[in-house]
């Protein structure tokens, strides 16, 4: 032993950096030292920085030496004694008398707390959390920053007074924490002695984790033999507060009676602006309907009863009894669409899932959800049947279906075709009949119920209201007359009306605003402004001076101005009107003489294919960009207009025409057609020149030139962060960003303005 270094017996695991540390401190440098140490009655507590477990540590590794020295040699005339069994004696100390254990140390505290099932550990850490609330609240507040496994290592086998060394508690408190010793013992020894099965709720806390300490979930598991998961998610879904689970809560129907919000008040909530909402939005939902989301794999693993529950050839819809079952049971607040939303991650090798939940604003196929068999959805396209059988409602004609099964073997929704499959499909397209039309089927035939008696038509008490009170009406003056005849109508609001007044053969609009009158009244001119200047331009085989067409106007609508009417021809989205020189307006589709020095010449030059298409090139070899729409020089605005009509009647072109096009597209490809692209690019360019130029960023106190690069690199760097550039944008962006970490590495070649390319 004199020749075994400590060294040795640390780095074959022997010993631990902490107990090599304090021998070394005390000058025992073998394992001869330590061993003679504690022959001779020295205490391992007293080196310097040694605790409990450092002293039991070295303890048991003299005691394993001395008694390896203590045993006899066996030859063949002695017999082997049995082996020293030290777990058999520390579990009969602890289960005879673990207060005379503790009380004399026969036994340590690691020995105690590996004792203990992993079972039995959790129990023990509960009951000393217990016991440490119900102390006084200075006592509890201290005490709880000492954990249970501490308390044994440190406390449980020591003297009393060892508890005076807690930090913080005086001596007022020595008595609770007697106390508290006391129950922990009589509390550990109870735990140790009853079986682990008289901890049924434990148990599963253990095994399936802390949702059991929940009362609802272990009854409900105790009476259903399942994990109530709708009822855990909804948990969950509430109590987390991460922003982008409020933004799904708040942009789906997702709980019932949660109210949903737009994207932009979402924004005002959490600083953000619609189009990061929306970001959010779509990934959340992305990621929380994927089959990698954390809590519904869990959930996949628990799911096997609700699987059971739906059978390979059910069709299950949102009013399912199932449904209504699982939310009574369950005690949720969450829509049935999204418990068939969920239910269809369970269902996916046997279920399609198709319906209203998540649907865009601008597709209103489904009013309901529903979970068809897959093999059905693959052979047959119930979306195109939706379609359809919409359309013969709006056109009232349901009554073309004279037998289901015959329409649907010759509808175009058939996707593939296979014997046997008619019967289900049938099936699946009655039950959308009735979910989503209110319409039965009997025997395969389609019962259309009979219209709705009305004692007035809405049409004609319209029509009676315009006509008593002998002057256009705004729509919600009709709507409030409506109401006072027919207040038991659905309509609801005046908007309701407005088809109504647009179909009926005596009633037309007065303007823009929502005016209505009869078509009879021959003293009130009808239509729009833009009518009005149509009509008045088809008399006339010349275009006319904006004046000219105002005085018309103004005798019909007195309310309007000459800068009304014409900003009204310019902007109108039908294009019918055309501008001339010297501020007159024709028709689109009307043509017009073309005289020299009249009035009504055409603004537009009347070159040549060739010259045109020469001055575009020579344009854009001056400029370096295509003509812009918004400029102030009027040949640029000229020759846009000209291209962009070839662009847009290249199929009237010639052949050699059509090739000059295409050549100029292909040519100038990279050259910017787009009035903002270029001023973009334009400002890139000189940014990088002011960086190869000065070897260093515009600076925000500068002036001039140099302030104006400082605002557009900060406007551009937020557009980066905000990804409101486009692609090349992004690139050149970042390109720069490097160049600009080390503006000294520009090449000539950089300096020329290449590096845009």
């Amino acid at each position: 032993m004199k020749n075994i270094p400590i060294r040795d017996l640390h780095d074959n695991g022997k010993l631990s950096v902490r107990a090599l540390n304090c021998c070394l401190y005390i000058d025992l440098y073998t394992l001869y030292d330590i061993i003679t140490y504690y022959e001779e009655g020295g205490s391992f507590m007293e080196i310097r920085n040694v605790g409990h477990r450092t002293s039991l540590e070295l303890e048991t590794l003299c005691k394993d030496i001395l008694f390896q020295l203590k045993e006899p040699q066996i030859g063949d005339h002695q017999k082997k004694e049995p082996e020293y069994d030290r777990k058999s004696e520390v579990k009969e100390l602890i289960e005879n008398d673990l207060h005379h254990a503790l009380n004399d140390k026969l036994i340590s505290p690691a020995e105690l707390f590996n004792y203990l099932s992993p079972l039995k550990k959790i129990l023990v850490e509960k009951k000393y959390n217990e016991l440490v609330s119900s102390c006084s609240k200075r006592t509890a507040r201290w005490l709880g920053k000492i954990n249970f496994e501490n308390f044994i290592y440190d406390y449980l086998i020591e003297r009393d007074g060892v508890l005076m060394n807690i930090r913080n508690l005086g001596k007022k408190a020595y008595p609770e924490l007697i106390a508290l010793k006391r129950k922990f013992e009589n509390e550990l020894l109870n735990i140790i002695l009853l079986p682990e099965d008289a901890f049924p709720r434990e148990r599963l806390i253990l095994e399936k984790g802390k949702w059991f300490e929940e009362d609802f979930v272990y009854d409900y598991y105790t009476q259903q033999g399942h994990i109530p998961m709708f009822w855990i998610l909804e948990k969950e879904l509430r109590s987390n507060d991460r922003r982008e689970i409020d933004v799904l809560l708040h942009s789906y129907h997702i709980l019932e009676n949660n109210k949903l919000l737009t994207n932009n008040s979402l924004g005002k909530i959490h600083n953000l602006s619609s189009q990061r909402i929306n970001q959010i939005k779509n990934k959340t939902y992305r990621n929380f309907f994927s089959p990698n989301n954390s809590f519904i794999k869990q959930m996949k693993e628990e799911c096997s009863f609700y699987q059971h529950s739906i059978k390979e050839d059910d069709i299950i819809w949102q009013d399912d009894d199932r449904i209504s079952a699982l939310i009574e049971r369950e005690n949720i607040h969450f829509t049935r669409a999204f418990i068939l939303k969920i239910l269809s991650l369970f269902t996916d090798s046997t279920h399609i899932y198709m319906g209203s939940f998540a649907i865009r604003e601008n597709d209103k196929t489904w009013k309901n959800s529903v979970l068809i068999p897959a093999g059905l959805a693959e052979s047959f396209n119930f979306n195109r049947f939706i379609t359809d059988i919409n359309h013969l409602v709006s056109i009232s004609r349901i009554d073309l279906i004279s037998h289901l099964g015959v329409y649907l073997l010759s509808s175009p929704g058939w996707q593939k075709y296979k014997d046997g499959i008619l019967e289900g499909v049938i099936k699946v397209a009655s039950d959308i009949l009735e979910h989503e039309f209110g319409l039965a089927t009997v025997s395969g035939k389609v019962i259309t119920p009979p219209p709705p008696v009305l004692p007035k038509q809405p049409s004609d008490v319209i029509y009676e209201i315009l006509k008593q009170q002998g002057t256009p009406m705004h729509i919600d003056d009709i709507f409030t007359e409506f109401k006072k005849i027919l207040p038991e109508h659905k309509y609801t609001s005046s908007k309701q009306l407005r088809p109504l007044l647009y179909q009926h053969d005596l009633i037309t609009h007065k303007g823009r605003k929502s005016m209505y009158m009869l078509k009879e009244w021959k003293h009130i001119k009808s239509g729009t402004i833009r009518e009005t200047i149509i009509e008045f331009l088809n008399a006339h085989d010349s275009p006319r001076a904006v004046g000219e067409i105002t005085d018309h106007v103004l005798q019909y609508f007195p309310e309007t101005n000459i800068n009304s009417i014409r900003t009204s021809m310019i902007k109108d989205s039908k294009k019918r009107f055309k501008q001339y020189k010297n501020g007159c307006f024709g028709l689109s589709n009307k043509t017009y003489p073309d005289k020299t020095g009249d009035p009504a010449t055409l603004g537009i030059s009347n070159k040549p294919f060739d010259e045109r298409l020469a001055d575009l090139e020579k344009f854009i070899s001056q400029n370096w960009h295509f003509p812009f729409s918004a400029s102030t020089d009027q040949n640029e605005t000229s020759l846009y207009r000209w291209w962009r009509l070839q662009c847009i009647n290249f199929d009237q072109l010639t052949e050699g025409q059509k090739s000059e096009v295409e050549r100029i597209k292909d040519q100038y490809a990279d050259i910017d057609t787009e009035k903002k692209v270029y001023e973009w690019n334009s400002k890139y360019n000189m940014l990088i020149n002011f960086l190869s130029d000065n070897q260093r960023m515009p600076s925000s106190g500068s002036i001039g030139l140099e302030k104006m690069l400082y605002d557009w690199y900060s406007r551009a760097k937020n557009d980066f962060k905000t990804n409101r550039l486009n692609d090349e944008q992004k690139k050149k962006y970042l390109k720069f960003e490097k160049l600009a970490k080390n503006p000294y590495s520009f090449t000539s070649t950089i300096l020329n303005g290449r590096i845009s390319k």
